[in-house]
């Protein structure tokens, strides 16, 4: 087993959670991470496939992630259809056995119930778990909260019972699982940045269009109807400030954001776009913006404050005791849902030109230390040590 990484150099993507919307592939933090970490992984040598849906496929090409594919079918529809689809997708796969490494993208049960069977024929399995969530989440009904709590949970058990290493994307979330009785399987692992392709972009003269950018998907619990709100208070004090929406939307949440718009009369200083997938588009958009507005009520990590940070732009978001730690005083925090006191923070920037220079320059310096390069490497190297440490167990 000591020549594993030498002669196998092979490891197996599972990320079945990737839908779409309206016709085009979600994109969330978590797809990100694997995907960049992926593409690293096989710049070095290293032989990968991915387990996902055709969505997952489409957004891998999209974000420059060549490999061989295994597709399995998704649901469309209701969070019923979803569950049942996925519940099925973790019995069914069109993988029967793997000789190479398992790497579940998510802690949830469609990713974890194909790496628990692939066990048998895999030397090793590293489950990634992004966060734990309790039953009740904010802004969503019962059945969608009910459907995702056991999702995860379900997911979770299959993680303690047979996975080697739990890799947790932030110290919070390695610290819940020890509670949870992981024990020595977790490791705290980070998300990152393309720092270099960042600085390359946003170093440029470019001149500011918007007062304030929204860079995530539009859903109850990372803040979208809050954003509409924190605004309306934003423009009763200064009438020409603009916002730029970006992100994937689902029919029902867009109607509800579009008609919050018309509802406060924010038609002039709110425009949407869809989502970004172009990287150096995407960069563009943040340059151009004063500052990142996110008053989500769930982070694990929040890569797009990464993004942000490294483009030089401030971000002003919900004080969450999960990320705060990773992020410190380089974010401007606000009470959790107190929008008033956001949209202060928001005019306070936008008026002190000088406080965001000073916090950009900050960001920037802090993001050196979080580009994949160095995450994927990190993260290579933990999985290599992990082998060594078993092997030589096993031998004595």
């Amino acid at each position: 087993m000591s020549s594993f990484w030498g002669d196998i150099l092979r490891v197996l993507f599972i990320a079945n959670g990737i839908t779409s919307s309206e016709g085009t592939p979600v994109i969330g933090g978590g797809e990100v991470r694997f995907i960049e970490i992926a593409k690293r992984w096989i710049n070095e040598g290293i032989e990968v496939k991915i387990l996902t849906t055709e969505a997952g496929r489409e957004l891998c090409e999209r974000l420059g992630l060549k490999a061989e594919f295994y597709i399995i079918s998704a649901g469309t529809g209701t969070p019923v259809d979803y569950f049942m689809t996925f519940l099925r997708s973790g019995f069914k796969s069109p993988i029967k056995e793997f000789d190479g490494i398992l790497y579940s993208t998510t802690e949830h049960f469609y990713d974890c119930a194909p790496a628990f069977r692939l066990r048998k024929t895999s030397p090793l399995w590293i489950a990634v778990v992004h966060k734990v969530v309790s039953l009740a989440r904010r802004g969503l009904g019962t059945l969608p909260s009910l459907i995702f709590y056991l999702n995860q949970r379900m997911g979770l058990r299959y993680i303690k019972s047979r996975a080697d290493l739990v890799l947790a994307v932030s110290g919070s979330v390695a610290k819940k699982l020890r509670k949870m009785r992981f024990d020595n399987k977790v490791k705290a692992v980070a998300c990152g940045v393309d720092y270099k392709k960042i600085r390359e972009i946003s170093s440029k003269s470019i001149e500011k269009c918007y007062d304030a950018i929204y860079m995530k998907r539009f859903y109850p619990t990372t803040g979208i109807f809050d954003v509409i709100e924190i605004w309306k208070h934003v423009v009763e004090k200064r009438e020409s400030s603009r916002l730029l929406l970006v992100g994937p939307s689902a029919k029902s949440v867009l109607r509800k954001v579009i008609s919050m718009i018309k509802e406060h009369d924010l038609k002039e200083n709110i425009e949407i776009k869809g989502p970004i997938y172009d990287f150096k588009q995407k960069i563009l958009l943040l340059a151009r913006s004063k500052m990142l507005i996110l008053p989500s009520y769930e982070e694990n990590w929040g890569i797009v404050i990464g993004e942000a940070l490294a483009s030089g732009i401030p971000v002003v978001a919900y004080d969450l005791p999960d990320i705060k730690p990773i992020w410190r005083d380089s974010v401007v925090w606000c009470p959790l849902g107190d929008k008033k006191s956001f949209s202060k923070e928001v005019l306070r920037l936008i008026r002190e030109e000088g406080l965001r220079k000073n916090l950009g320059k900050k960001g920037i310096e802090l993001m050196r230390n979080y580009s994949w390069d160095l995450i994927a490497e990190r993260e290579l190297r933990m999985i290599q040590d992990h082998l060594r440490t078993r092997d030589s167990y096993i031998e004595t």
